[in-house]
């Protein structure tokens, strides 16, 4: 029995949403993954068939660089030269057999002249009737080891680079 306190009752328990979460939940949520993929995503981009970029995630100016002349969303001009080839033939690979494609340990040198390397995986995005195939192009930085950094002077050194 609800206590009355000067004629005031106590207000009803909303009920939880049956079949989902309610409308604050979703907004908490979704603010939450967006400020995860933000900040500890890796860069990544989305493709099309013909490779025209259709949409950049944070950090990928690592990767890809803006061309001369006049401004252009196609993946292999926006790409650092040395990653170009591993992406031109993985993004073939991909479209041709609809499947995920990875390329290991792709050495390229970074705006401020050190080389790093990086990790490709390329995969079809699920595509709704309307519109055209579209791939999704993860750059996962591989962290340098003791070993990998001589590894790394040597090429240098070697002519190489």
């Amino acid at each position: 029995m609800p206590l009355f306190l000067n004629g005031l009752r106590p207000a009803p328990f909303a009920p939880h949403p049956v079949g989902g979460i309610g409308p604050a939940a979703a907004t908490l949520r979704l603010a939450a993954e967006t400020r995860v993929i933000e900040r500890f995503a890796p860069a990544h981009i989305v493709v099309n068939e013909d490779a025209d970029i259709v949409h950049y995630s944070p950090r990928t100016g690592k990767y890809l660089e803006a061309a001369y002349g006049a401004p252009s969303r196609q993946l292999l001009t926006a790409a650092r030269k040395e990653l170009r080839l591993d992406l031109r033939s993985a993004l073939r690979e991909a479209i041709e057999r609809r499947r995920p494609v990875m390329r290991n340990d792709i050495a390229f040198e970074t705006d401020n002249r050190c080389v790093e390397r990086v990790s490709l995986t390329i995969e079809p995005l699920a595509a709704n009737v309307e519109s055209r195939p579209l791939f999704l192009i993860v750059f996962e930085q591989i962290a340098p080891s003791g070993d990998n950094m001589g590894h790394l002077r040597s090429e240098r050194s070697s002519g190489r680079w």
